[in-house]
């Protein structure tokens, strides 16, 4: 790839970094819903057949970009990064309120684009507890030069 930030990239690729851990609370269900309309969809979901104590899938997607920022040894100096997509997205295991989870990132592919990086990571997201298996995607990140001297 041929510049010190490339070089820096390409150590990354086939590493595996754990996040810190994130209690899934009723506040953050709350505000979930509330944001992405879900109480009004859903204003008499009793019949359902949902444990009430049950976080959406999406909700725990949206735990990612969270996860990824706080985990410092993701962070790319000189760069900050764009949500470029996901592949593959899968929920495997049920989340409920009260339950902390973290994700392992691991560094698939770095390739140039665009004046910047194309990377793909595969994000397991799993319950602390029992290290039980949650979620799992490929996320893809378009690393760019930062003028600021932010990081990603």
């Amino acid at each position: 790839m041929n510049s010190p930030l490339a070089d820096q990239l390409a150590d990354h690729v086939g590493r595996t970094i754990r996040s810190p851990d994130v209690s899934v609370t009723p506040d953050m269900l709350g505000h979930f819903e509330r944001g992405t309309l879900l109480d009004i969809a859903y204003v008499d979901d009793s019949d359902a057949g949902y444990e009430s104590d049950m976080v959406p899938g999406f909700l725990t997607l949206s735990l990612i970009d969270a996860l990824g920022v706080m985990t410092p040894e993701l962070r790319v100096d000189g760069t900050y990064a764009l949500n470029y997509g996901l592949d593959r997205v899968r929920f495997v295991e049920k989340v409920h309120i009260g339950d902390e989870v973290h994700a392992h990132f691991q560094t698939l592919s770095v390739h140039p684009r665009g004046g910047g990086f194309l990377v793909r990571r595969t994000a397991t997201v799993e319950r602390t507890s029992d290290d039980a298996v949650v979620a799992v995607m490929d996320l893809l990140l378009l690393l760019l030069p930062s003028s600021s001297g932010e990081q990603a």
